[in-house]
């Protein structure tokens, strides 16, 4: 059966100890993965290690950058079961959406106004866990509990879909999956019948 995987974590930067201040929530970061390794994580964040701004649609790797500099960082590694159809959509608005990664900005305004539990879409804005959440819904593989722009990290823990494969921090992380094989771990690396024509984007 086919996975998205969904990594959490709680970093000791100044964004995230605000979050969790304000929330009172373990987890204040989301990415979406294809590849089980963790080579490739989607999200929304800071583009620059050492400064919280600017901030926009980046690719994160477990074994390096942010994660490999901080082993200690507490995280949580879910996966999704999902059919083919629902793989496949997703996988095609991550794509779309690399083609066009420098128009996405982060969506600041949008995080504060979740604080507040006031929904806000801008186009082309996202923060972490709307972009996960866009994703998933648009390509029909969970019912979310809130809209999009509502969605905490934390949220997604109310999902009775959803796997536990780790929890833990990214240095043990990082060593299970070296000791893991893909077939094991149940992912994919490539998208599923992938054609340019079929791309969609969110914006």
């Amino acid at each position: 059966m086919p996975y998205i995987y969904l990594f959490l974590s709680s970093t000791e930067t100044y964004t995230s100890k605000m979050i969790r201040f304000s929330t009172a929530e373990t987890f204040t970061h989301i990415a979406l993965v294809f590849d089980p390794k963790l080579t490739k994580m989607y999200s929304f964040a800071r583009t620059q290690p050492l400064f919280p701004l600017p901030a926009g649609f980046i690719e994160e790797n477990i074994a390096s950058g942010f994660y490999k500099n901080h082993p200690h960082t507490p995280c949580l590694l879910l996966r999704l079961p999902v059919d083919q159809r629902s793989l496949q959509l997703a996988q095609q608005q991550i794509f779309a959406m690399l083609t066009m990664r420098n128009r996405y900005r982060y969506n600041l305004l949008g995080l504060f106004l979740c604080r507040l539990n006031i929904e806000n879409k801008r186009p082309w804005h996202f923060f972490c866990s709307q972009f996960v959440s866009e994703i998933l819904e648009n390509a029909q593989a969970v019912t979310l509990p809130k809209r999009p722009s509502l969605m905490h990290p934390a949220d997604f823990l109310q999902l009775t879909e959803l796997e536990v494969v780790f929890d833990g921090s990214c240095g043990q992380l990082q060593h299970y999956l070296a000791g893991a094989s893909a077939d094991g771990l149940a992912g994919i690396e490539q998208p599923v019948g992938y054609r340019q024509d079929l791309l969609k984007v969110i914006e």
